[in-house]
């Protein structure tokens, strides 16, 4: 959502690579951290996939719910501020 109202479209393959690599773009610096973070995250499910199963921790699943949350709270943030027309 915040992609789409920075005026960005993610489309084709890649696409999630991509949306991490936008959402800087569209949020602005201060999600380069999480952007940088979940990209790794994808990168090493893709992994996980193709190579590997049930190596995950619970710790890192731990992890990962709640960078996902600081996200959705940077997300909704930024959405409230720049485009409240949007807001839930």
């Amino acid at each position: 959502m915040a992609i789409a109202c920075g005026g960005y479209r993610v489309v084709g393959s890649g696409h999630h690579q991509t949306t991490f690599e936008a959402l800087p773009l569209a949020l602005g610096s201060d999600s380069s951290r999480l952007a940088v973070y979940f990209d790794t995250c994808r990168r090493k499910r893709n992994q996980l996939d193709y190579d590997l199963a049930g190596v995950i921790a619970e710790t890192e699943a731990d992890e990962i719910s709640s960078k996902a949350n600081e996200l959705k709270r940077l997300v909704e943030a930024w959405i409230a501020e720049h485009h409240p027309q949007f807001r839930a």
